[in-house]
């Protein structure tokens, strides 16, 4: 997964495809309609110069973006291989330079075409027909201007003119998927030895020296993370409610755009039902008898006893006890038989005998609400407060930009803008990355940005929870290596580890040099008081071998071997634990299981040869193009 996130990070292919509203919202640049954007220039291609600002912005937005595409899943770990930093450099530059391309080429994007491309953002769409009060709501949360927006997608398509001409020159083979399909779905299977670090690491001895040297090539490991100490004002939504203007003209908008989603009922139906089940594998006989069983139940209702009351006696369903009451439900809740039969029914009626999957039913419907739309006298009041909320949310956002401008062209203070609108200057610890920010809560997306910001800047609105901030830095803890007695329980844990593992791999050395001379891996591993096992077979697709975990190298090499019996050349390392392996079996992918993903092999082969066509053609603007960077702003980026 990891790997496949971070092979697609830059594909202009897929990102295409997928469409360019998420491209925008994640490098917006803004131009001139960006809110108090800082001057840094962190690069330049040609005459184009990519701040400071920009990028932490784009940073963020990527971050985001995985953490939606994740999940809970989005470990610490993942982001840090991930390398958000030099990722989003390097998509910046390449953007930039398919830009000036298709500028130089003479692309361009009439306005008709621009419009046409917002309204079909699925994004911006009630009902199937684009809002422009959504729209801007949208673009508002994503901290962009409706100008800026629109200048940065007509780039976006720009973009896209211009590599559809790379990517249909693309073809694909059926032989070429074929090959692919190999690749991924030939077997192999490994014979192991595992040597556990952990047998020695009550036998190794630590010395003062080793230690010393061991942090010192590893300080970095250890160093403490830059903090900040943060002042902000919040601009809340809810102080600004009672003063938003609400017109009937607002609230009858609102309810016919979203009278058949936000305001119309299904039809429901409350209904009792007594079963008599089958088994799906039952033979004719107990059919008959559960029938007979049904029917004399039927009767006993249609001679005027309680239906609820014979359900508790006779009903084999789990609602028995409740009288067969199933409550209230929509259509799509039952079995289809079932349904029909209950919809059909008025107040009061009882079914004829109902077969399902489960057995006889007969039903009784005691309510039958038919679906419809709440009229908008009913729902008025309701419109009211949420388009209150959404105006003061608008209010919110329109006061924090303002003021952000103001003291971003020198006009004002914070002091003297919180004090203008009778807002408290908030003033953090000092926090770093993951830290939760006292009074808001857990906050990366602010801290983040206030961590980029330079000195006596103000951060364009943040928008967290309900409200809005702006954030300043009160002071800035640089980063720092700590001394080793700082840190020392930590750095003896991990040097005892290196040192165990160091022994693992001595004894795993050993173990491969007798299975290079003939020995079997089973003798070998006896004699050595260890184990020989198996993995199961396992392809070349991600890392995981079973049985292993994810060894780095491991199948690359095991799919290099050309024979049973063939030792794998080296030791193989995993959390300190060192293993030898020997190929045991081999198994050929099948043509005619080719043959039904065959379609979906020549797509993504297609897709993987249009990402290397547009890499080459980009890899060719980058090398004409004149790219300078500003070291000490680049280092301060991608730390």
């Amino acid at each position: 997964m990891l790997d496949f996130m971070r092979r697609n990070a830059r594909s202009w292919v897929i990102s295409v495809a997928l469409g360019v509203i998420s491209l925008v919202f994640i490098f917006y640049m803004g131009g001139g309609a960006r809110i108090g954007a800082g001057p840094q220039a962190v690069a330049k291609v040609d005459d184009t110069m990519i701040t400071l600002t920009e990028l932490e912005r784009a940073r963020v937005r990527n971050e985001r973006r995985y953490r939606e595409q994740m999940g809970g899943n989005l470990t610490a770990e993942m982001l840090r291989a991930l390398d958000l930093p030099s990722m989003t450099l390097n998509q910046m530059i390449d953007r930039t330079v398919l830009v000036h391309e298709a500028e130089r080429i003479g692309l361009r994007v009439p306005d008709d075409t621009l419009r046409a491309a917002i309204q079909r953002v699925e994004a911006f769409q009630r009902n199937g027909a684009f809002s422009p009060g959504l729209y801007r709501v949208l673009i508002r949360q994503e901290g962009l201007t409706p100008a800026g927006f629109e200048q940065s997608m007509r780039e976006d398509i720009l973009v896209q003119q211009l590599l559809d001409p790379i990517r249909r020159g693309v073809h694909v083979t059926e032989e070429q998927a074929f090959e692919q399909y190999r690749r991924d779905n030939d077997k192999i299977t490994l014979a192991y030895i595992e040597v556990p670090s952990s047998q020695f690491r009550d036998q190794v001895e630590i010395d003062e020296e080793g230690l010393t040297k061991f942090f010192e090539e590893n300080a970095e490991q250890y160093r403490r993370p830059e903090q900040i100490r943060i002042r902000y004002v919040a601009y809340s939504p809810e102080a600004l409610e009672g003063e938003a203007q609400v017109t009937d003209e607002d609230i009858e908008e609102y309810y016919y755009l979203n009278a058949e989603t936000e305001f119309a009922t299904s039809e429901r139906v409350g209904a009792r039902h007594i079963l008599k089940k089958v088994a799906p594998d039952a033979d004719e006989e107990a059919r008959k008898a559960a029938r007979a069983a049904i029917e004399a139940a039927a009767k006993r209702i249609a001679d005027g006893e309680d239906f609820a009351a014979v359900a508790r006696e006779v009903s084999d369903d789990s609602t028995a006890a409740e009288g067969g009451d199933l409550g209230m439900f929509e259509r799509g809740k039952m079995v289809r038989p079932f349904e029909e039969a209950a919809f059909a029914l008025e107040e009061g009626q009882v079914s004829d005998i109902v077969e399902t999957p489960f057995g006889f039913h007969i039903i009784q419907v005691y309510k039958h609400e038919p679906g419809g739309q709440r009229p908008l006298e009913e729902v008025r009041d309701q419109i009211a407060a949420k388009l209150a909320k959404e105006k003061a949310a608008e209010a919110a956002f329109d006061l924090a930009a303002a003021d952000a401008a103001e003291i971003a062209d020198g006009k004002a203070t914070l002091e003297a803008v919180a004090d203008q609108r009778g807002l408290k200057i908030e003033t953090t610890p000092l926090l770093g990355k993951g830290d939760v920010v006292p009074g808001i809560g857990t906050a990366p997306t602010l801290i983040e940005t206030a961590l980029a910001l330079g000195e006596g800047e103000t951060s364009d609105p943040i928008h967290i929870g309900k409200s809005y901030y702006l954030v300043q830095v009160a002071e800035r803890k640089p980063s720092y290596v700590p001394e080793l007695a700082e840190v020392r329980e930590q750095v003896e844990k991990a040097y005892r580890r290196q040192l165990a593992a160091e022994r693992a791999r001595e004894r795993a050395e050993e173990l491969l040099e007798k299975l290079r001379g003939g020995a079997d891996i089973e003798t070998a591993a006896a004699e050595a008081g260890l184990e020989a096992k198996q993995t199961d077979p396992f392809d070349r697709r991600g890392s995981y071998v079973p049985g292993l975990g994810n060894l780095r190298g491991l199948k690359e090499a095991a799919f290099q071997t050309k024979a049973d019996g063939e030792v794998l050349p080296r030791v193989f390392m995993h959390e300190g634990d060192a293993y030898v392996c020997v190929r045991s079996g081999y198994e050929e992918a099948d043509r005619a299981n080719f043959e039904e993903v065959k379609d979906t092999y020549m797509e993504r082969l297609k897709q993987q040869l249009e990402q290397q066509a547009v890499d080459a053609f980009v890899a060719e603007l980058k090398q004409r193009a004149d790219i300078s960077f500003n070291k000490t702003l680049v280092e301060q980026f991608l730390r």
